[in-house]
């Protein structure tokens, strides 16, 4: 009889955590001291629709920056320069948070945490319809106020 409280096997431990990953609904991806793509889990992939070619263990960060900067994602910008300075940024490996409108209007809130071994953890939740009706619950209470202070 199998013992149900036996250890995972450290084999199969990788391959168990990709497909834990994989479920959420957070993208995640992970950049080791080189900058270079260690794991990124399928959200990572689906939430900025990268090409496969770019999504493999290795790719240096500069590649998606550059992917996402022919796509205007970064806006009307010098590409180079742009990612010349976002790779230093990513270099200097700050804890930042922020929310980043894409080219098809989709707002990513992205989180950037340096991690062990000179690694950089990235996230990137899609928080399009939350900021839209944020948006729209603020407009909605300045009128009210509007016409709170008009009657009065």
């Amino acid at each position: 009889m199998s013992d149900r409280s036996d250890p995972v096997d450290t084999v199969q431990l990788p391959t168990l955590l990709g497909h834990a990953f994989d479920t959420l609904v957070e993208g995640v991806a992970v950049f080791d001291a080189r900058l270079q793509l260690v794991y990124c889990n399928r959200p990572f992939h689906s939430l900025r629709d990268y090409p496969d070619s770019i999504c493999k263990p290795g790719t240096h960060i500069s590649a998606l920056y550059t992917y996402n900067a022919q796509r205007g994602d970064y806006g009307d910008v010098d590409i180079e320069a742009e990612v010349a300075r976002r790779v230093e940024r990513a270099r200097g490996r700050t804890p930042e948070e922020l929310d980043q409108n894409l080219a098809d209007g989709t707002i990513l809130h992205v989180r950037y945490a340096p991690v062990a071994a000179g690694a950089l953890l990235f996230t990137y939740e899609d928080v399009t319809e939350k900021r839209r009706t944020e948006a729209a619950l603020q407009a909605s209470e300045q009128r009210n106020l509007l016409v709170a202070e008009t009657t009065t």
